[in-house]
């Protein structure tokens, strides 16, 4: 599912880019390309396996400029942007303040109620199934270690 976010989001920014900043086709799909593997990076490290960290990103675009995470994101993603798309210091922030507004406006939407927050019952219908699988086995596999303890 987020793939599918990313991906939404690609084609959106994609076009929004061209037309707002004046990219060439060739800089679009290196921002595109830049923008993906960015994101992904982020995603996979983090995994939004952190519930906090999930829930504040969907619920409070406000907090996301301060956001410790967040902010590192736009670093890597502006710097990535002028290394492997060529662009500008002053272009590359724009468009990663642009496409970082945009990737969490989607993500917020996908996961939220009318009300703007978290809805588990969305979340869970949404995210990768096999990958919370995994870490409630890993979570409850370490648990069961802590059995040997009360062993005689």
């Amino acid at each position: 599912m987020i793939q599918q976010i990313i991906e939404q989001v690609e084609e959106s920014i994609n076009q929004q880019v061209k037309e707002k900043f004046g990219l060439s086709d060739d800089q679009s799909t290196k921002t595109k390309n830049v923008f993906r593997e960015t994101m992904e990076g982020f995603l996979d490290k983090n995994n939004l396996k952190n519930p906090q960290l999930f829930q504040s990103l969907t619920e409070n675009f406000s907090s996301l400029q301060e956001n410790e995470t967040i902010v590192k994101l736009k670093e890597v993603l502006s710097v990535n942007l002028q290394e492997k798309a060529g662009l500008s210091k002053e272009k590359a922030e724009a468009i990663r303040d642009f496409s970082v507004l945009e990737f969490f406006k989607t993500l917020s939407s996908e996961f939220t109620d009318e009300n703007g927050k978290l809805d588990i019952q969305k979340a869970l219908n949404k995210l990768n199934m096999e990958g919370l699988e995994q870490t409630a086995k890993s979570i409850l596999g370490n648990l069961g270690d802590l059995g040997g303890l009360f062993k005689k």
